[in-house]
């Protein structure tokens, strides 16, 4: 989620801007303050998640880096800055600076935005993830309880969309008398499958287009997609899922039939735990950024 590597080609052209141009040390508009701490234009150029030129893509970079900013508030308030790794990290990114450049606003700010990065995984892993705690006779009970899922594969087909905005307009499309599959192909115009006309030809090999997933066991399906989709019926589309981090889906539910391999909890209990874990990290990870917003003043412009 929180990738610090991402960061060094990044470096490189701040580094060449900052000695070539005084433009470089301008950070850029103000797009928001988080407890009175700026987040600018060049932040969001810096930021982690990618946010594309549309409003929407950068509003969704925008709510990335908010976040990432109350998470590296937290931190300094419960002291992980002080940890010796993260002490290393922040001198051995100070050191890649040479000359002027080193003290030009823009490669500071470069400094700030990887820090900043980085005591956000620090307090996603040690705040959160650390905090989730599953136990065998958790998975037992969500095993019993899920039984008849966890043995069940369905068929789907997959829209994806990186903005909310666009998976909307083509659930709209759904809603109004297109098919799911009409839509499908035209979003692959272009892509292998192309618009499905070539299959008309004589002789053409049968391939099967992108979207269709086939058959899908449990283990396979996202686990906060899971209780959504089995609870659809065949033929059924789904409403628009995920987030702004992970993309866009709709979901089209062709059919279900028995996992055709071994279900028991014998074979499937590690596999439950570690789902069951995600899905707990999930929650933990929404109630914390909850908790965090709800007790700070967050300034968009």
């Amino acid at each position: 989620m929180f990738n610090l590597k991402r960061m060094g080609a990044v470096l490189a052209t701040i580094l060449f801007l900052a000695a070539c141009s005084g433009k470089s040390d301008q950070q850029g508009k103000v797009l928001a303050k988080v407890n009175g701490t700026p987040l600018t234009e060049q932040d969001l150029m810096l930021a982690s998640q990618p946010t594309g030129h549309g409003l929407e893509e950068r509003k969704t970079g925008l709510d990335h880096l908010i976040i990432e900013e109350l998470f590296y508030q937290q931190g300094i308030k419960l002291g992980l800055d002080k940890d010796p790794s993260y002490q290393k990290q922040l001198k051995d990114l100070e050191n890649k600076g040479h000359g002027s450049a080193a003290k030009s606003p823009g490669f500071k700010r470069y400094v700030a935005n990887a820090m900043r990065e980085e005591m956000a995984r620090r307090i996603l892993n040690t705040q959160i993830a650390a905090k989730v705690d599953v136990r065998i006779a958790d998975a037992k009970q969500y095993y019993e309880k899920n039984k008849t899922t966890i043995s069940t594969d369905l068929h789907l087909g997959l829209l994806k969309y990186a903005t909310k905005a666009e998976a909307d307009a083509a659930l709209k499309r759904i809603h109004n008398g297109e098919s799911f599959e009409a839509v499908a192909r035209a979003a692959e115009i272009g892509d292998k499958a192309g618009t499905g006309k070539e299959m008309d030809k004589p002789g053409a090999k049968a391939v099967k287009p992108s979207w269709d997933l086939g058959y899908l066991n449990w283990n396979a399906i996202p686990i906060d997609f899971v209780d959504t989709l089995y609870r659809m019926k065949p033929g059924e589309v789904s409403a628009v899922l995920g987030s702004p981090q992970g993309g866009f889906q709709i979901v089209k539910m062709y059919g279900s039939r028995p996992n055709p391999g071994k279900t028991d909890f014998n074979t499937m209990g590690t596999s439950v735990m570690n789902r069951l874990r995600d899905l707990k990290i999930i929650e933990t990870y929404n109630t914390y950024v909850a908790d965090l917003k709800k007790n700070a003043q967050i300034e968009t412009y």
